[in-house]
């Protein structure tokens, strides 16, 4: 081998090398959430959100889905009516969620109808165009992804908080979670959208958008039993009641698990 076939079969090498190691951080760069566009939400390329009052029905139990939803502020209870004609509330829907993905995928009706609470911005995404995107728009399935794991995640905490919080501390909790989604930035009335939430909540006043029986069945007690942990809460000053709002002086007082 000659000098000059030398010095190019070790920079061929040294060119390997480089390739390779630049192909290993790229392996682990995949694993990483994937870069942000220059779009704050994936979803604004695909359309703004929508306004709804309270109310609305988004999805309804038995019927097939044709559009997706994923909430960007606001409240939304998830409701399953047996055949008895009997109503479970399955649980509320706060900003990040996404409602009706499953039933799509799956191909199958709604399991349970979605109403909105209160004021919300949603998304709406059409069903057909849902799998292109999915694909194509690396931004759009991680958000899909997180969305997954944010509930999944929401569902295990609430099946222990089921079996080992006490009634009281789970109502806490979910007035926790309504003063964070609702009134984060200084109260106005539930559902009047804040900018984003606070993991710190301030002195907020709600109006809460659940029914007295509603809010019992959520946590598991009879409407006397939850009437009776209100007052609890109002002798430990956690809260006080004044002409329909739920005053709560310092939310973070509340007992939260997440």
């Amino acid at each position: 081998m000659t000098a000059t076939a030398g010095r190019l079969w070790v920079r061929c090498v040294r060119c390997r090398r480089r390739a390779a190691g630049s192909g290993h951080n790229n392996q682990n760069q995949a694993m990483k959430q994937p870069p942000k566009s220059a779009t704050a939400k994936p979803f604004d390329r695909h359309g703004a959100p929508q306004h709804y009052p309270p109310g609305i029905a988004l999805l309804r139990q038995g019927v097939a889905v044709r559009e997706l939803y994923v909430l960007q502020h606001g409240l939304v209870k998830l409701v399953h009516t047996a055949a008895s004609g009997r109503e479970c509330l399955l649980g509320l829907r706060m900003a990040g969620a996404w409602l009706g993905t499953a039933a799509a995928v799956l191909h199958v009706p709604a399991p349970c109808s979605a109403f909105t609470l209160t004021d919300c911005a949603i998304y709406r995404l059409p069903v057909a165009a849902y799998p292109d995107w999915f694909k194509t728009d690396a931004d759009f399935a991680w958000q899909r992804h997180a969305a997954v794991c944010r509930e999944l995640t929401q569902q295990m905490q609430h099946t222990a908080d089921l079996v080992c919080a006490s009634a009281r501390q789970r109502l806490e909790q979910v007035l926790w979670q309504m003063a964070r989604e609702l009134a984060a930035f200084g109260g106005g009335k539930a559902g009047k959208p804040a900018s984003k939430p606070a993991d710190k909540p301030r002195h907020t006043r709600l109006q809460l958008p659940l029914q007295q029986q509603e809010l019992a069945a959520l946590i598991a007690v009879t409407p006397a039993h939850l009437s009776r942990l209100f007052k609890e809460l109002e002798h430990a000053g956690l809260l006080r009641r004044d002409n329909g709002w739920v005053v709560l002086p310092a939310p973070d007082r509340l007992w939260h698990a997440r």
